[in-house]
């Protein structure tokens, strides 16, 4: 009987882990099209000053992952993950319709149809990804099964099958100038997630959350409670028309939030009664902090990085040209290929006793970002007399950025739920997110210090922007790798707040 239960978990297990890994593909394609498209379709199309578009584009990116913090509280608590991620889908289809609108609207109302989408879209896709999060958590009965980190490297690789497919898309109907369409695709994208979900309820559903408990003791009490998820679900959506407007006020506003929050969180870590959950809630937040200067560099990608590919990287490869967009899947491939790789490394190098640490992988994705960019000065360097850098130069960029992704972000994820007591996962799944998105106003900083000072015309001649792309990819490249080694010093420390028994 026991082993007949054990083969039914097995097959629901791994029913789950497949429907999320395609629910997951689907979920992310429009927010990759938007994140691709935004900051090359502010400056082309809708007029708008590279100042004003990368402050744009920051906040965008600051609200996604700043709102999953909500999305961590609520999920389980007012509204179960695996609904609260439909209704999510639900708001993301409704402002692809403004979105789509956008690109129709006579030109003076083009703006204002976009910072409306923008907010319904950003009120959406600022709850699901915690929901997804928490949905493949919650397939797991033991904290240390070993498979959890494997799930979250598929999911992962999900995720960015989405993104490859999201930025092929934009990088087609942007030199075909049809984002009309493009933005529709990605309402119909939203529109399958919610099918899959539906057509596996069950296999997904939420387990030991503050929700499910409410049901089961009191129905009517946890009715009352769903109708609250609905009203601050609403009440999100109206701030969200009124500050998506007004970017640095904004990004202050969530900066300010996230400080807080992570003062609450060492006060809880320095005051957790059992010395194990301490130390591990210790630790979690030292590598919260490793993550957040990672993502400050890696989100140039969509803003500074995206303009330098567009107007000072050689674009034309074997006589084919390439949309800036199109780079992006240099990542999307690596992540692809290199999750489910890197999930089988890591159980061979831990069955061999090899003890690879989360410290080490931090360490290690701060170091290969660095790296990443602290090479392309030397692609500047080398550009011809045009002023064009080769397209090896972001290739490899790409390539490096990519494989410390892997060591950071699914591994980051996992590690959640290792660190951080049940009860409390969905709330710090929300942080770390949130702090992925306070990352995205630093990236947004350093990139207006790269090209801030330029007209949306002068982007376009490399002789006179090279020397601040310069300057900046050097040093924040130098500080990364910097950084990356002084944690490297730190390891011992943390491996044995994190796996002492």
């Amino acid at each position: 009987m026991a082993i007949a239960k054990t083969v039914i978990h097995e097959k629901e297990l791994k029913r789950g882990m497949l429907t999320l890994f395609t629910t997951q593909i689907f979920s992310t394609l429009s927010y990759a099209i938007l994140l691709q498209t935004l900051t090359l379709y502010g400056t082309q199309q809708l007029g708008l000053s590279v100042i004003e578009v990368t402050a744009l584009t920051g906040s965008f990116l600051a609200f996604n992952f700043g709102l999953h913090f909500l999305g961590g509280y609520m999920g389980g608590r007012y509204i179960s993950n695996r609904l609260l991620f439909c209704m999510s889908m639900g708001l993301q289809i409704i402002a692809a319709v403004f979105l789509v609108l956008t690109a129709l609207a006579p030109m003076d109302m083009r703006v204002t149809y976009m910072m409306v989408g923008l907010a319904i879209f950003l009120t959406g896709s600022g709850l699901n990804v915690t929901c997804m999060n928490s949905m493949v958590t919650q397939l797991f009965d033991d904290p240390d099964d070993p498979k959890r980190e494997t799930a979250f490297l598929w999911n992962y690789s999900g995720m960015n099958v989405g993104f490859f497919l999201g930025f092929s898309i934009a990088g087609y109907f942007q030199l075909h100038h049809n984002f009309g369409m493009l933005f529709g695709l990605g309402g119909g994208a939203n529109i399958i997630a919610i099918l899959l979900i539906a057509f596996n309820w069950k296999v997904v559903r939420d387990r030991e959350t503050y929700l499910v408990d409410m049901i089961h003791i009191a129905k009517t009490k946890g009715i009352k409670q769903f109708w609250k998820g609905v009203g601050v679900i609403a009440i999100t959506l109206i701030i969200m028309l009124i500050l998506i407007r007004h970017a640095t006020i904004s990004n202050a506003i969530i900066s300010a939030i996230c400080i807080c929050l992570i003062i609450a969180t060492i006060f809880i870590a320095s005051t957790r009664k059992i010395k194990l959950e301490r130390g591990r809630m210790t630790a979690f937040v030292f590598l919260m902090l490793a993550s957040f200067f990672f993502w400050s560099l890696y989100q140039l990608a969509p803003m500074a990085l995206i303009l330098f590919i567009d107007h000072n990287v050689n674009l034309k490869i074997l006589g084919i040209n390439i949309a800036p967009q199109w780079v992006a899947n240099i990542n999307t491939i690596v992540i692809v290929i290199g999750g489910p790789i890197m999930a089988l490394l890591l159980a061979k190098l831990r069955k061999k006793g090899y003890k690879v640490s989360l410290p080490l992988l931090f360490s290690i994705a701060l170091i290969m970002i660095g790296v990443g960019f602290a090479i392309l000065p030397i692609g500047i360097h080398l550009a011809t007399t045009a002023g064009v850098v080769a397209f090896s130069w972001i290739f490899w960029s790409y390539i490096l950025q990519s494989l410390g992704e892997l060591c950071i972000s699914p591994i980051g994820y996992a590690a959640i739920g290792k660190l951080v007591p049940r009860k409390m996962q969905n709330i710090m799944m929300g942080l770390w997110c949130m702090m992925t998105g306070v990352a995205a106003i630093g990236a947004s900083y350093i990139s207006r210090f790269a090209v801030g000072k330029f007209s949306v015309k002068e982007l376009g001649n490399p002789l006179l922007t090279n020397g601040s792309y310069f300057h900046v990819f050097l040093w924040i490249g130098i500080l990364a790798v910097i950084v990356g080694f002084i944690m490297m010093i730190y390891i011992p420390k943390l491996s044995k707040m994190i796996y002492s028994n």
